[in-house]
C-alpha cells in the first residue's frame, strides 16, 4: 500500500519546491523551450538581434572546462553579443535534445545537449520570469567537449 500511496504524492511534489512556494506548472514548458531555441538558432546564424529578443541583460555563459581545459571562463552579455557579431562564435548549425525542465516559482532550470558538426555541449540552461510574464535567458553553463569520431 506504501509505494501506492507514494506514486499517488508524486504530482503534488513536482509542483511543491519544498520552501513555501509551488513550481510552475508544465504548460509553461513549451514557452521555455522556445526561449531556448531561439538562443540556439541565433547562436547558429550569427543574429545578434535575434539573441537580443531572448538574452536577459544580465546573461552570462559560464563555459566549463572548455575542450579539456582546467577553468572556468565567464562571458557578459555584451562580451557574449560581440564574439557572435564578429563570427568568432556561432554560425555552425546545431541540434538539440532536451534532457529535462523544471520551473521553480520565476526560475527555470533546463539541461540539454547540443551539438554541432565538431562539438557538444551538456548545458544548463537558466531562465527567468519577468513581471510581464517573459522567460529571458539568464545564463547558459556549458561543458564543451570534442565530438569522437
Amino acid at each position: 500500500m506504501k509505494p501506492f500511496i507514494v506514486l499517488l504524492s508524486l504530482p503534488f511534489l513536482a509542483c511543491h519546491n519544498g520552501m513555501g512556494g509551488t513550481e510552475t506548472p508544465q504548460d509553461e514548458y513549451p514557452e521555455i523551450e522556445a526561449v531556448v531555441s531561439e538562443f540556439i538558432a541565433g547562436g547558429d546564424e550569427q543574429s545578434v538581434s535575434r539573441l537580443e529578443q531572448v538574452l536577459h541583460p544580465t546573461f552570462r555563459v559560464l563555459i566549463n572546462q572548455f575542450m579539456g581545459g582546467p577553468d572556468v571562463t565567464i562571458l557578459d552579455r555584451d562580451t557574449y553579443l560581440n564574439m557572435i557579431n564578429s563570427g568568432d562564435i556561432g554560425g555552425d548549425p546545431r541540434t538539440s535534445e532536451v534532457l529535462s525542465t523544471e520551473v521553480v516559482g520565476n526560475l527555470a532550470f533546463m539541461r540539454a545537449k547540443v551539438r554541432n558538426s565538431q562539438i557538444q555541449f551538456n548545458t544548463l540552461y537558466t531562465l527567468v520570469l519577468d513581471p510581464g510574464g517573459k522567460w529571458w535567458l539568464a545564463s547558459e553553463a556549458p561543458f564543451v567537449s570534442p565530438i569522437a569520431g
